[in-house]
């Protein structure tokens, strides 16, 4: 039991990690799907990711030396059906007319064992039953299939990291775990009364959709200037000129070109499902995504040309404040009132 809590506790210090990697994909997802993130479902996604690497963590680790692998002379496979029944026999200690043996079946560790991999599962059965509403026949492919995920993983020897598996390949795994994931499918019955359903959920996010919010506008921005900076890169190793005029150029073509021929979108518009357009809310005309853009980054044009350092980085500290005030405040900032323009959402249900 130790061993467990152990390599639990190392799934949840690398959990993290697996986090990071994962939140931004997860964020462009939502907001190019329904256009809002609500928290129930990054606390659904994130726990089914969570138990997923725990789960993974209990099938690969303790890790043993490559050394120790090597000279292993065990069986790699287990392949005949149901032996585990056997194993739970030969290991009881009942005697059926001595009822003080019976709790001797709590210390089975055969019987351990198969209540272990059923319960790896169950928890699986229970997301895909409510939060990616599959049948009871998708369940149980997708449970068998995890199973023999996790058994060619031990099979192969960590993906052939190791000489040779350093646990068995057991076909009552493959059995015992698909079973626990039926479990799972059906326990959650009575608790999909209770939670919210995944359309009740999808309803709520399309109806925050409609709205813009300063986080999806502050995750277009990043996503334009992630591009930005890919694409001054290029023009820069291709020798078009100095970064010094590559930057303003592109960062000015991008803002200004790009909504012109692409309906008032940019890339980190497109991904978040939003559009500038007139105040009417009528396609806006290429001179207005002009003055929108230009009086933007007129002012950061001029500000880095405040001959002194500090007082240069206090102005633009100052001019970014007053645009996530103004963003929070979702009121409209000065440039987009000098070219009457506007962000929208396109998002549609």
């Amino acid at each position: 039991m130790s061993v467990y809590k152990e390599v639990i506790t190392q799934a949840f210090i690398f959990f993290p990690l697996v986090a990071i990697l994962i939140t931004l994909p997860y964020i462009s997802y939502n907001y190019y799907k329904y256009g809002s993130i609500i928290s129930l479902r990054i606390v659904i996604i994130y726990s089914f990711i969570l138990y997923l690497l725990c789960t993974y963590f209990l099938v690969i680790l303790p890790l043993p030396s490559i050394e120790t692998v090597r000279n292993l002379t065990t069986p790699r496979t287990q392949l005949i059906p149901f032996a585990f029944i056997g194993d739970i026999i030969k290991d009881s200690k009942v005697v059926l007319s001595n009822p003080s043996t019976y709790i001797s079946i709590l210390h089975n560790r055969s019987l351990l064992q198969v209540v272990f991999n059923l319960f790896m599962t169950m928890p699986f059965g229970m997301y895909l039953r409510y939060y990616f509403k599959c049948s009871l026949k998708k369940t149980i492919l997708l449970t068998f299939c995890l199973s023999l995920f996790f058994e060619l993983t031990q099979l192969s020897g960590l993906y052939f990291i190791y000489p040779r598996s350093y646990r068995l390949f057991d076909v009552d795994d493959l059995i015992i775990n698909t079973s626990g994931g039926i479990l799972g499918y059906f326990i959650i019955t009575p608790f999909l009364k209770i939670l919210p359903s995944r359309k009740k959920l999808d309803d709520i996010s399309f109806e925050r959709g409609h709205h813009i919010s300063f986080f999806r506008r502050f995750y277009a921005i990043i996503i334009d200037l992630i591009c930005i900076c890919i694409l001054s890169l290029i023009l820069l190793y291709l020798n078009f000129s100095t970064l010094n005029y590559i930057l303003p150029s592109t960062v000015l073509l991008y803002f200004t070109v790009l909504p012109i021929f692409w309906k008032g979108k940019t890339i980190g518009k497109y991904w978040n499902k939003t559009k500038v357009v007139s105040t009417t809310s009528e396609s806006a005309k290429w001179y207005q995504y002009v003055i929108r853009y230009l009086s933007l980054f007129t002012i950061f044009i001029l500000i880095s040309f405040v001959p002194d350092n500090l007082l240069s980085l206090i102005f633009l500290v100052l001019y970014i404040l007053y645009i996530v005030i103004i963003m929070i405040k979702q009121k409209a900032l000065f440039y987009e009132k000098l070219s009457r323009t506007k962000n929208i959402s396109t998002i549609k249900e």
